[in-house]
């Protein structure tokens, strides 16, 4: 579905136009009723969009972060923030391994929603860490607390994903499995999906999970790739 904002722009203005991705109706009539509560909040935003001023494209110089956030660590910061007493009240782990590739780790803390990101490999397919000593001390840093049972680790598909693929790495056992945010959510809604874009329109509103945004220059229209 597609939003054009109301009224004729004046002669050269710049028009935005607005796509968001839902489920057809005919599906959810087929059986998957699990999509109904999703569709319902997208054809909200759809309305919502028909009469808000149109978004500002980003500035691709200007990387938005949550407070606290540390996207590119030192060996140091990254010693610092696994060994802080706070990762014993809990952090959040997801990995990013495309291609069978370990890229990043990446944590947030529970109690001060501080994140971290450990790169093992660049986006352009180079090595994190060109000094072996760093490489060692990075991998050692992450080992012992992936490791350490004093340090409660929550995933979402952990179970199936990051778990045996930490292992495989060589990071393995973990030291204390939290839980996974996947398994509760087939728990406590068996009809619905329990993907991370349905946990994140539903419980923790905003936008959608994983929607890159991407601007035409040419005609100023707002692409949202899944």
């Amino acid at each position: 579905m597609s939003s054009r904002l109301p009224g004729t722009p004046p002669a050269g203005a710049t028009q935005v136009i607005r796509s968001m991705g839902i489920i057809h109706p005919s599906a959810i009539s087929r059986g998957n009723f699990g999509w109904e509560s999703p569709t319902r909040k997208a054809l909200r935003r759809l309305a919502t969009d028909m009469h808000a001023p149109g978004p500002t494209p980003p500035d691709p110089q200007v990387v938005g972060t949550p407070p606290g956030a540390l996207l590119f660590p030192t060996p140091t910061q990254i010693e610092e923030y696994l060994t802080d007493p706070l990762m014993e009240q809990g952090v959040v782990v997801d990995i990013e391994n495309p291609g069978n590739v370990l890229k990043i780790v990446g944590w947030c803390r529970l109690a001060d929603l501080k994140s971290l990101v450990v790169w093992f490999v660049m986006w352009d397919g180079s090595p994190a860490w060109e000094d072996h000593r760093e490489r060692a001390l990075v991998f050692n840093l992450v080992k012992r607390a992936w490791g350490n049972t004093r340090i409660p680790i929550w995933t979402h598909n952990g179970q199936a994903h990051d778990l045996p693929y930490m292992e495989k790495y060589g990071f393995g056992p973990i030291g204390n499995f939290g839980g996974d945010t996947m398994l509760m959510l087939r728990h406590a809604f068996p009809e619905q999906p329990a993907g991370l874009l349905w946990a994140a329109c539903n419980l923790v509103g905003g936008f959608p999970y994983k929607h890159w945004i991407k601007w035409d220059e040419q005609d100023d229209t707002e692409q949202i790739n899944k």
